[in-house]
């Protein structure tokens, strides 16, 4: 029996009834777009990490269309880690797929507040459910020693997804990916402009008297930006940015001098006892 079959049975349900109004109205509106998926594959450009919890859709929070994001889901929004400690996963599955096979270009972690995942894995689940307490141990990182207040229950969701995050740079695809600046983590990626001072170029006073360089550079950013809008009160939305960098070239075939070779403008280094 197909679908449409089943939503016109007797005593069908509103889940069916919707179904059978995607097969009458949205499918044929779309159907070019379901064609082109078979014919060309699926190339989304999200990974989509999100809790099992029936309340956040997530094509209701970013509204995609099909073949945009590529999800997975998960009592938590949990990442394991990539070590094996606790087992393989689907979830990790899931991420070298997504990350190998599809090449997305950002990761999103989302978490959401009232999540019953942080309420018992702070409660404990009961005894019989074997898996979902191993499971929950995932959270243990980003608990806070306290009650679980409300407050206490919000700081830890946002710690979980904080969490999750530096899991994924456990894995040696997204942190490969992310260090040559393929993959975004947070989801969101703006430019920077840094205000950059040249300091000097000369000889390193002590051995090797290696040519070095030395610059440093400024910049300031907002938080907000970057979808981080918690804790404004306390920590404010403005970050302040200073790098002092000192570079040099390595010439490893070559053997170090004992003395350095005299350069224009340098000033002559201390002689050997």
């Amino acid at each position: 029996m197909s679908p449409v079959d089943l939503a016109a049975a007797p005593g069908a349900d509103d889940l069916l009834l919707r179904l059978r109004d995607f097969h009458e109205d949205y499918f044929p509106r779309h159907q070019q777009r379901f064609q082109d998926l078979v014919a060309q594959g699926q190339h989304p450009k999200t990974l989509f990490i999100g809790c099992s919890d029936s309340r956040p859709v997530p094509y209701l929070l970013t509204g995609p269309t099909p073949g945009e994001l590529f999800r997975v889901r998960n009592v938590g929004a949990f990442v394991p880690p990539h070590d094996q400690s606790h087992g393989l996963h689907g979830t990790m599955a899931a991420i070298e797929y997504a990350v190998l096979g599809l090449q997305v270009e950002r990761i999103i972690v989302c978490g959401h507040s009232h999540c019953g995942a942080i309420r018992t894995a702070y409660e404990g689940a009961p005894a019989e459910a074997v898996a979902l307490r191993a499971w929950l141990k995932r959270a243990d990182e980003a608990l806070l020693p306290v009650c679980p207040s409300p407050e206490a229950l919000h700081r830890t969701e946002q710690r979980a997804v904080v969490l999750q995050l530096e899991r994924l740079m456990d894995y040696p695809m997204v942190r490969r990916a992310a260090e040559a600046g393929q993959l975004t983590l947070h989801g969101v990626t703006r430019p920077l402009c840094l205000d950059v001072v040249f300091n000097k170029a000369g000889r390193y006073p002590l051995p090797p008297f290696r040519r070095t360089i030395g610059f440093s550079a400024t910049a300031t950013l907002k938080r907000s930006d970057y979808g981080m809008t918690s804790w404004q009160s306390l920590v404010g939305d403005d970050i302040e940015l200073r790098i002092e960098a000192e570079l040099f070239r390595s010439d490893a075939d070559a053997p170090a001098p004992t003395q350095p070779a005299p350069v224009a403008g340098d000033p002559a280094p201390p002689p050997n006892d």
